[in-house]
C-alpha cells in the first residue's frame, strides 16, 4: 500500500471528537455548521458543504462541474476512487494520451 498522509493529532483535536461523541449528534450538527460556514467566509463564498471523505468531496466537485455519462474525463493513471466512477469515459493519461496532454496535465494540476 503506498501511504497518502500521516495523520496528526494533538490534545485540542482529541478533545473536539470527544465533545462532538459526547454531543449525541455525528453528523449535521453544529461543529458541521460551524465548518461549513468558516469554509465559505474563508474561500469567500455564500455555501460550503461538508462531506464525510476527500472521495465525496471529489465526487461532488466532479457534479457540480457538469461532468457526466457523456464526459470525457483524463486521469493520471494512479487515481483516488472518487474518479473512478468516470472510469467507463476517462482516458488513462498514462497510456492513451499524447505526451503533450500529460505535460498540461501536470500544469494544470
Amino acid at each position: 500500500m503506498i501511504p497518502h498522509s500521516k495523520v496528526a493529532l494533538d490534545e485540542e483535536d482529541i478533545a473536539g471528537v470527544i465533545g462532538v461523541l459526547r454531543s449525541g449528534q455525528l453528523a449535521q450538527g453544529r461543529v458541521v455548521l460551524s465548518l461549513e460556514e468558516k469554509s465559505a467566509s474563508l474561500i469567500g463564498v455564500k455555501h460550503a458543504a461538508a462531506v464525510s471523505s476527500g472521495s465525496a468531496a471529489l465526487h461532488l466537485s466532479l457534479i457540480a462541474l457538469g461532468i457526466d455519462e457523456k464526459s470525457e474525463v483524463i486521469l493520471p493513471s494512479y487515481v483516488c476512487t472518487a474518479l473512478k466512477w468516470a472510469e467507463d469515459r476517462a482516458i488513462s493519461s498514462s497510456s492513451n494520451v499524447r505526451s503533450y496532454c500529460q505535460a498540461m496535465y501536470v500544469l494544470l494540476c
